[in-house]
């Protein structure tokens, strides 16, 4: 689990500039990959993106599979 926790100013408010653009073409990525991940490894890997109240940010949890060698 890998928790990133962002005071900017928040999704919304970030969509409504040209660098919001490109912060939702990389979450699109993200979201892409963590799909092949899943289709090479069954596995319950996620990434959730949460805004914060009143626009003070976002909390983005990463989940990745983990698997060991016993």
């Amino acid at each position: 689990l890998c928790v990133v926790d962002d005071d900017g100013v928040g999704i919304q408010e970030s969509q409504d500039t040209s660098v919001g653009f490109k912060k939702y073409l990389e979450n699109n990525i993200t979201q892409k990959r963590m799909e092949i991940i899943k289709r090479k490894k069954p596995a319950k890997g996620r990434v959730d993106i949460q805004n914060k109240q009143e626009g003070q940010g976002v909390t983005v949890e990463v989940r990745l599979p983990l698997e060991t060698a016993f």
